[in-house]
């Protein structure tokens, strides 16, 4: 912890340095007017409201027209042109595809050296845009006051892939070999889509999500008290593709995989004057192999022998997805729109496993078995979202937006395990079945009331969550004379209200706010006996503040508060055989943890496309939700989740984008932290101290000989970790891709090698009074990976987009 103090003071201690030779030399907006004023602004695109980079700013002198200076803008669009003369003058913003705007009658003298244009709107211009061929990439990352914008198309070995791929090469976020994700060491986030839940869970959400229908993904580790508060570690908002140029246009993907994995999807938009219409769909075949040992053991306390069991043997995952999406808006009027967007589609996952058994407990000889396994879960869902937009005056920011959401799922999730002796005599059968439905329905509005240098935002958000489930298995022969069935009935309802106050003052910029909650829940079985009732209120108060140095130069910091609420599995008392040597069962008694989250981040831009950014953080969970094992009976194991206790993260995150020469780019970015769990320990009634230095480190390098060729190798190391129970191995994973664009850049064709040195491996223990377990995870590797991709009438693939959810906007 030393050291991270040390690394953060030498960091403030470098960026103060900098700023102050750099506001020595008159950059900045703490200028000295003998250096001459300012004139700064931002550019945004006219129809979607997102933020332009790059646009080009040329000021001329009004009485000559002579060219005076000039500029680009930044990442949020802002510009700043320092060192003018006193006098008039009028600028020009530009940008490929944009119509030319001038803003005239510019004065700057001793009483007012700092002229602030503010917003410029660019209006698209069909015609240049398709005499155009625009070559800017954008950057891997971008830092927004309150969150990280990841570009997906920068990253050429996750094309053909999912969210998943994208993320495992993105700060703040893990990826195991399993395709679990997890941001700054927990898995306890929140996934959106456009904003919008989803009724899976986190990481099965991301793995059904193909990155080519991804625009961007937002991370947002400390998020503002607009957004629901769930999620311990913060949210990843996934933002699809959604074209906003004019007329009719297109995307088509497809990719295969020497593994026996395909997908395919497509895009097609229409706007007019008036309206706009999507359409799009995406199937998706992924087939993974492993190769999986796992041993374990039950112990008795009383006699203090142990029944041990070792699995080993090959295992097939298939996940499949097919979805169909559609969506219009429609303008009323210059003030008032209307929008309706409509989605379905069905998923599966099937788990195969051919495994050696050996048994044997203490002073008994070893016995084999052969057992094979097939878990099969599928299921359908449909959502749809009607929307109003309604702005007030002229200002396109003063406005009303509100929005009515509803999604449904109805699926089934069925296993089937046989264990065979040495000649081929089934010693047993299991077979379990569980169906579930599931709906949500989100009802909210949202008001913006801009100001002088800020705005306040204010909204009630209605959200109801109805589930429900039952159970059973069977055993042949069955000796158990026991009825293995279970049905459960879970509802909560949450009523919630927020507000939030941001502003500006010269080079700082804060915002505040205050989200209340009402929460109902229930969970009832069967019989309509009540197993878990709660109804509380719930404060969550957030604060994000940010200086800017110079220009170039920027400190943000922020706190929130979270929560992280338990699903209705992790409530549902009765026994679910999972295989016959594992067993699942829900806690009724599962409180919410409550995350309190703080941030301290420096960015300095350097050069066109360079920046470093470094970010302290630190996080404390309380109630501590984690799966927790122990022993069911002999060779049988028990997984439930429990509050364990509290634990601590404290870290610093580093990222460097460099241009080494014109045609080649490296990403360097890593995290290093401490983490501390204090667990209780039931058995000795007392707090177990566990503690781990954990860290990670990716580079990436890209290479462009050409305007229409990009090579690009990732390579990523996660350092060994600690859990609850037990440890988790370190990982290395790299890869290497290329592209090549063709006919204009309306085809492009990618290939990519994945896991190049085959060290994709993992390795999990876990122990406790009464079992003990390791688990060892081997991915079939290296593959290749095929893509293609077409684009109709000039589709966009570089277009901006933006989350629909909000969030922290400052203009400086």
């Amino acid at each position: 912890m030393k050291q991270l103090v040390m690394m953060a003071g030498l960091l403030l201690a470098l960026g103060m340095s900098v700023a102050g030779q750099q506001r020595g030399m008159g950059g900045g907006q703490g200028y000295d007017p003998s250096f001459g004023g300012v004139i700064a602004g931002m550019v945004v695109d006219a129809n979607s409201g997102q933020s332009i980079e790059y646009a080009n700013i040329a000021i001329y002198s009004a009485k000559d027209s002579s060219l005076i200076s000039g500029g680009i803008t930044d990442a949020e669009g802002r510009f700043m042109i320092k060192e003018i003369k006193p006098g008039e003058y009028y600028a020009t913003i530009k940008f490929i595809g944009y119509q030319k705007k001038v803003k005239s009658e510019i004065v700057i003298d001793a009483n007012k050296p700092f002229y602030k244009i503010g917003k410029v709107e660019l209006q698209t211009d069909a015609h240049n845009l398709n005499e155009v061929e625009v070559m800017a990439d954008k950057q891997q990352v971008q830092f927004k006051i309150d969150k990280k914008v990841v570009n997906p198309s920068q990253f050429l070995a996750a094309q053909g892939g999912t969210a998943v791929d994208i993320l495992q090469n993105t700060p703040s976020v893990t990826v195991d070999i399993e395709g679990n994700v997890s941001m700054r060491g927990s898995s306890n986030f929140m996934v959106l889509i456009n904003g919008k839940p989803t009724p899976f869970e986190a990481s099965d959400a991301l793995a059904q999500i193909p990155a080519s229908s991804i625009e961007n993904i937002e991370i947002i580790t400390n998020p503002s008290a607009k957004y629901d508060p769930d999620g311990a570690a913060g949210i990843i908002n996934i933002i699809t593709k959604k074209e906003a140029q004019n007329g009719w246009n297109g995307i088509v993907n497809a990719s295969a995989s020497t593994l026996g994995s395909y997908s395919g999807d497509f895009l097609f938009n229409f706007n007019g004057n008036k309206t706009s219409w999507y359409i799009g769909g995406n199937r998706r075949d992924r087939l993974r192999y492993a190769d999986y040992s796992n041993g374990s053991g039950t112990i008795d306390l009383t006699t203090g022998d142990t029944t041990h069991i070792l699995q080993e043997g090959e295992r097939l995952m298939n996940f499949v997805s097919n979805s169909l999406k559609t969506g219009f808006d429609y303008d009323i009027n210059d003030k008032n729109a209307i929008g309706l967007e409509l989605e379905g589609g069905t998923s599966s996952r099937n788990f195969e496993s051919d495994l050696d058994n050996y048994e044997w407990a203490t002073g008994t000889s070893k016995t084999s078995t052969f057992s094979n396994a097939d878990t099969k879960a599928k299921g359908v869902f449909g959502a749809f979202t009607l929307s109003q937009k309604s702005q007030f005056g002229d200002n396109k920011d003063h406005r009303l937006e509100s929005s009515l959401f509803y999604q449904y799922y109805e699926g089934d999730d069925d296993t089937y395990s046989d264990k065979i002796d040495d000649n081929d005599n089934s010693l047993i059968v299991q077979e379990t079945w569980e169906d579930s439905k599931s709906s949500e329905l989100r009802l909210k509005t949202d008001y913006t009331r801009p100001w002088e240098k800020g705005k306040i935002e204010a909204g009630y958000q209605l959200r109801i969550d109805d589930q429900w489930s039952n159970y059973n298995a069977a055993f042949t022969p069955d000796t158990s004379n026991i009825n293995f069935y279970s049905e459960n009935n879970f509802f909560r309802m949450i009523n919630s209200a927020y507000s939030t106050f941001s502003g500006e003052s010269g080079q700082f910029g804060y915002q505040a706010g205050l989200r209340a909650e009402h929460t109902l829940r229930q969970l009832e079985d069967a019989n309509g006996t009540m197993v878990s009732d709660i109804n509380r209120w719930d404060f969550y108060p957030t604060i994000h503040l940010s200086y800017n140095l110079t220009q170039e130069q920027s400190f943000m910091s922020s706190y929130t508060r979270r929560i992280d609420r338990p699903r209705g599995h992790y409530l549902d008392p009765y026994i679910m055989w999972r295989d016959p040597n594992n067993v699942r069962q829900g806690n009724p008694d599962l409180l919410p943890q409550y995350v309190n989250s703080y941030e301290l981040s420096y960015q300095l831009r350097f050069g066109q496309m360079n920046f470093l950014s470094a970010e302290v953080f630190h996080r404390n969970v309380t109630d501590k939700i984690e799966r927790v094992r122990s022993k069911y009976n002999d060779g049988v194991l028990l997984t439930s989740h429990e509050n364990v206790g509290q634990d601590y993260s404290t870290g610093l995150e580093l990222m460097l984008n460099y241009n080494l020469t014109k045609w080649w780019t490296a990403n360097l970015s890593g995290s290093i932290y401490d983490y501390r769990m204090d667990v209780y320990d039931a058995f000795a009634n007392n707090v177990n101290e566990t503690q781990s230095n954990n860290w990670r480190a990716r580079l990436s390098n890209t290479f462009k000989p050409s305007q229409t060729l990009r090579f690009q190798f990732d390579a990523m190391y996660n350092s060994k970790s600690i859990t609850a129970t037990g440890t988790r191995s370190a990982m290395a994973f790299t890869s290497l891709a290329v592209k090549k664009s063709f006919f204009k850049r309306k085809l492009d064709l990618g290939v990519s090698l994945i896991d190049v040195f085959d060290t994709a491996k993992m390795n999990a223990t876990g122990s406790g009074p009464t079992y003990y377990s390791d688990y060892e995870f081997d991915m079939k590797s290296p593959y290749l990976n095929f893509t293609l991709t077409y684009l109709f009438n000039n589709y966009k693939q570089e277009r901006k987009g933006g989350s629909g959810e909000g969030g922290m906007e400052m203009e400086f």
